[in-house]
């Protein structure tokens, strides 16, 4: 989404077709993946793009907007396909009246394992969200939990 050295939001996908490459991000349970391909010519460029994307990313409001209706997006189109619903029940079947189908009930399994746009922007039953406030956590949670200690690098 932008970072201060490369502030333009389309500039490290940008960089990475016109090098051959593409990019994608997926969070799964408590992991974040990001990953890309780029030819070896702009893999340099592609690798200092990535570290500014961490070390100083621009989060403007418009794009956590819209990022929340792609997540929306992704939401409804996979939550009714058996995968989904099979990872659904393995966190609400009942084993006995103490545990889950998945174990402990304080398990990741046992909370709501998708981003959609009410979880994520904390809507209410109308639709509406306070964006300032969401915005503002937003950039406590990258500040808190985005840090070179928490993350890997495999090139």
């Amino acid at each position: 989404m932008g970072s201060e050295k490369y502030p333009d939001e389309a500039a490290f996908s940008d960089h990475l077709t016109s090098n051959g490459g593409e990019t994608n991000a997926y969070t799964e349970n408590e992991v974040t993946t990001y990953h890309f391909s780029v030819s070896m010519e702009g893999l340099r460029t592609a690798l200092d793009m990535t570290g500014n994307l961490f070390a100083s990313p621009v989060l403007e409001k418009d794009a956590m907007e819209r990022e929340i209706k792609a997540v929306e997006s992704e939401f409804r189109g996979v939550y009714a396909s058996d995968n989904s619903r099979m990872w659904e029940l393995l966190g609400k079947c009942s084993g006995t009246s103490h545990e889950k189908a998945s174990g402990e009930t304080e398990h990741v399994f046992n909370t709501f394992g998708w981003g959609n746009f009410q979880s994520i922007s904390g809507a209410d039953a109308d639709g509406n969200h306070d964006s300032e406030a969401l915005w503002k956590d937003l950039r406590l949670f990258f500040d808190s939990f985005y840090s070179a200690d928490r993350m890997s690098l495999v090139v």
